[in-house]
């Protein structure tokens, strides 16, 4: 898509109030997001400490088996539509009550054709286990109230992350102090999955007081915008499929090829590899705004730098995190989670690196989505998808759970800068490198057919 140097006559004086309102504004959502997700980070890395000890390695590995299965689930049910739905909202603001009923129509009826075909799914695979199909039918209710999130789209399309910021950690708290209380009284594993799902519950009720006190709401159904977004976002939807093999698969498989124990003890180390990840998507998140004024009102080289800068500041904090989790993550976690979950720190070390290629498939993804090339999304993630699954196999049988997280590693620098190496037009691919080596000179704007 070829885009003018100039971008009309805008006086000098506006341009400057405008970039410094958009800064602030940009700072301001960022810091809503990012404070909610470190009040989150801190206490709940304590409370899972509790849990992981007081449940024991086998149960935590049911219920992350459970979660990462309807994970798969919920993937069908988004469709592919956030970041769409949040671009549509802010371009087109006074049709937002049509779109977001639209979507909530859309979402339910996918939810009740396709909910048969994932409980007979699982029943094959769970082996007949009481406690893991009773698990699955209560952690259904979390893909249902998937349906009702579509308030927090309008919330990050006006730069209004406070609402949903109040929203989660009023539920956080609440479930929090539940925890607490579960390990304290010693409660069975159900009551912590109730306590999980009135979280969720507590925090959709709170986003739609929020955005009813701001705006009317009435169910209507626009078939023309559906048929629009559905066309739009399917292949995101193919992506997120692609992105849930090459990121939970790895889960199931252990599951499948060991045991629900080596699954608790793989899916500690991965859930304190993931501890970063938050940083990278709220960042992108409350960045897209500023992109989208980028790409409308400034010139291509400016437009092209603003996404590059944002993949070099999302790689500079993970690469830091990173550089700490291999210097002192297995005495860390031997420390903490104690013997039963030794290994877990060695799958901490290796899986900690894949969130340099996730901060750069986050960070140039908004890109893909403002030049209308999802479909690249998709046949790199597939890419990655089909890595995964294949060196799992492998790397399981030979490596246990230590294979498994550098499968994982792999498939994702396939899939966020490997795949782009083959593409006729080299510009994702450098700019992808770009934000990889920090020191890369960055003012060269690239035209399709660019050799490196």
């Amino acid at each position: 898509m070829n885009y003018p140097e100039k971008r009309g006559k805008i006086p000098l004086i506006k341009l400057r109030d405008r970039g410094k309102m958009n800064k602030k504004i940009l700072l301001k959502n960022l810091g809503f997001l990012l404070s909610d997700n470190v009040i989150k980070l801190v206490i709940g890395f304590f409370i899972s400490i509790f849990i992981a000890r007081y449940l024991g390695s086998e149960n935590i590995g049911k219920v992350n088996y459970v979660i990462a299965f309807l994970g798969f689930y919920e993937i069908f049910i988004i469709f592919g539509m956030d970041v769409t739905l949040t671009k549509e909202i802010g371009l087109n603001l006074n049709q937002k009550n049509r779109m977001l009923s639209s979507i909530i129509v859309f979402r339910l009826i996918v939810f009740l054709i396709t909910l048969p075909f994932w409980i007979l799914m699982f029943q094959k695979i769970s082996n007949n286990d009481l406690k893991l199909n009773s698990i699955f039918y209560l952690f259904i209710t979390n893909v249902f109230l998937t349906i009702f999130l579509v308030p927090k789209n309008y919330y990050q399309a006006m730069s209004l992350n406070k609402y949903d910021v109040i929203s989660s950690q009023m539920g956080y708290i609440i479930s929090t102090l539940l925890k607490i209380a579960f390990v304290y009284f010693k409660g069975d594993i159900y009551i912590f999955i109730l306590i999980t799902l009135l979280e969720k519950l507590i925090y959709i009720l709170l986003i739609w007081f929020f955005y009813l006190k701001r705006e009317k709401f009435k169910l209507e159904v626009d078939i023309v915008f559906l048929k629009k977004i559905i066309k739009e976002s399917f292949p995101l939807l193919l992506a997120g499929i692609s992105i849930f093999v090459y990121m939970k698969i790895d889960q199931l498989m252990v599951g499948k090829m060991l045991d629900m124990k080596q699954v608790g003890v793989y899916s500690i180390g991965v859930k304190l590899s993931e501890l970063i990840y938050f940083i990278p998507m709220a960042i992108s998140t409350a960045y897209l705004p500023k992109i989208l004024h980028a790409k409308k009102e400034k010139t291509i080289k400016e437009y092209e730098n603003e996404v590059i800068n944002l993949g070099k500041i999302n790689v500079l904090i993970c690469f830091i995190f990173s550089l700490g989790a291999t210097l002192f993550g297995e005495k860390f976690v031997e420390l903490v989670y104690g013997i039963e979950y030794l290994k877990s720190g060695q799958v901490f070390v290796i899986y900690s690196w894949a969130s340099i290629f996730v901060a750069i498939g986050v960070s140039h993804g908004n890109y893909l989505v403002c030049e209308n090339e999802n479909k690249l999304s998709f046949y790199a993630t597939l890419l990655g998808a089909v890595f995964n699954f294949l060196l799992n196999l492998i790397f399981i049988k030979k490596f246990g759970i230590i294979g498994s997280s550098i499968a994982t590693v792999l498939s994702q620098i396939i899939a966020s800068i490997g795949f782009y190496l083959f593409l006729k037009d080299k510009k994702h691919f450098i700019f992808r490198l770009k934000s990889l080596f920090l020191f890369w000179k960055k003012n060269r704007v690239y035209n399709k057919g660019d050799q490196l």
